[in-house]
C-alpha cells in the first residue's frame, strides 16, 4: 500500500494491486468513493485491519474536526457532538445547499419528523439512520471548508445502514460532492447485499472485487 499526499489531501493506493499473497483486488483504490465487494469474511477483516492501522497513524499527528468515516463513529463521538458548534446550520450556506439538494420528499420527511430545520442540529440524539445521515451532511460541510488535511475515510458497510429513502440521498450527495472536492471514502460490502444487487448499477462509484 502507498499513502500519498497532494496539497491538503491524503489518499491510499495499492501500488501493485496486491495486498499480499492471499488477498487481491481487481482494481486499484482511487479518489472518491471506493466500494470493496467481498465474499470471504476472513480476507476482508485482514484488509480492514491493515487499512485502519495505516490511516490511524496519520490521525495521531493531524488534528481533525470531522468524523473519520463521514458518519457516526464512537471513537470520534466528542468531535461529532461538537459539530453544532463548528457549523451553524441556520446560517451556513454549504450545509443548506447540501440539504436543499436532497429530493423534496426526504427534506420534508426530516423537517416534519424533527419539528423544523433548526432542530436537525440535535442529530446526535436521533435514531441511527437519521443520525448517520445528518452526521454525513455535517462532515461533508466541514470537509468542504478545506481548512484541514483530509485523510482517507473508512466505513464498514456504509450503504447498508441507510433505509431506501435515505440511501438515495446519500448516493446523490456523494456523487455530487466527488465532483467538487478531492476526498477518499473506502467502504466494504458483501457481494450478496441488497445494495450490490439492487442499487450499485445506478451509481458510478469505484467498485473493487476482493478475491
Amino acid at each position: 500500500m502507498k499513502f500519498l499526499a497532494e496539497d491538503n489531501f491524503n489518499y491510499i493506493e495499492f501500488s501493485d494491486l496486491k495486498f499480499n499473497q492471499n488477498i487481491n483486488l481487481n482494481k486499484n483504490l482511487q479518489t472518491g468513493v471506493n466500494v470493496i465487494n467481498y465474499k470471504d469474511y476472513e480476507k476482508v477483516d485482514i484488509l480492514k485491519d491493515n487499512l485502519n492501522q495505516l490511516v490511524s497513524k496519520k490521525y495521531e499527528t493531524i488534528k481533525i474536526d470531522y468524523c473519520s468515516s463521514l458518519i457516526f463513529n464512537a471513537t470520534f463521538k466528542d468531535i461529532i457532538i461538537n459539530y453544532k458548534n463548528i457549523i451553524d446550520i441556520d446560517n451556513n450556506l454549504t450545509f443548506r445547499r447540501l440539504f436543499s439538494s436532497l429530493i423534496p420528499k426526504h427534506q420534508e420527511y426530516l423537517i416534519n419528523k424533527y419539528n423544523g430545520y433548526s432542530n436537525l442540529k440535535n442529530f446526535y440524539l436521533f435514531p441511527a439512520s437519521d443520525l448517520n445521515f445528518i452526521c454525513l451532511l455535517y462532515s461533508l460541510t466541514i470537509i468542504s471548508l478545506k481548512e484541514q488535511k483530509l485523510i482517507p475515510l473508512i466505513t464498514d458497510s456504509f450503504f447498508e445502514i441507510f433505509d431506501n429513502l435515505t440511501l438515495t440521498s446519500v448516493c446523490k450527495l456523494l456523487l455530487d460532492f466527488n465532483k467538487i472536492i478531492n476526498f477518499q471514502l473506502i467502504t466494504f460490502i458483501n457481494h450478496e447485499s441488497n445494495f450490490m444487487i439492487e442499487y450499485s448499477k445506478f451509481y458510478d462509484f469505484n467498485y473493487i472485487d476482493l478475491y
